[in-house]
């Protein structure tokens, strides 16, 4: 994987997240004893689907990462 690439995709679209606003809700997160913490605006629906559908998550994160 390509880091400088991946961070100028995500700074052109915006999505990214101060380290602070990450480190706020991963502690969140453990502090909830959540199995997955998951960033994103949508996280409580995809922990449900990671959890529900772990063999598709599975599947998309490899497509993802190739």
């Amino acid at each position: 994987m390509d880091k400088e690439l991946i961070s100028a995709q995500l700074k052109k679209k915006k999505m990214m997240m101060s380290p602070e606003q990450f480190a706020r809700i991963a502690l969140k997160g453990l502090e909830q004893n959540q199995t997955i913490v998951c960033p994103m605006p949508l996280r409580r629906t995809m922990n449900i689907f990671f959890i529900l559908f772990l063999a598709v998550h599975r599947k998309l994160i490899r497509y993802f990462c190739k």
